[in-house]
């Protein structure tokens, strides 16, 4: 909710939480403990946000930006957490 009102735009997260069935094999998504999600943000650059969000939001331990593509044509942002905090360390990628 923060980062939707700083932006003034809406969150739309359509992928949070993922069951190992559903995750498809792949053991070590941080979506199968519920400390993952994907957004895409209406109106706004992904690339901006993913920026203010690594700027921003100090709890982030991953952040992964995927380019605009014909299933996602406005990009979108994973963004994974810790709840123990990440350690100073943030892993980024481009997908």
């Amino acid at each position: 909710n923060a980062a939707a009102r700083v932006l003034g735009h809406p969150i739309l997260i359509f992928s949070g939480y993922r069951s190992k069935k559903y995750n498809k094999g792949v053991s070590n998504s941080d979506h199968m403990t519920g400390q993952a999600v994907d957004m895409q943000f209406p109106g706004q650059n992904y690339l901006d946000v993913a920026n203010w969000i690594e700027r921003n939001i100090p709890t982030i331990a991953g952040i992964g930006r995927y380019a605009p593509a014909a299933r996602w044509p406005r990009g979108f942002v994973h963004v994974s957490f810790y709840l123990s905090g990440n350690g100073g360390r943030i892993r980024r990628w481009n997908g």
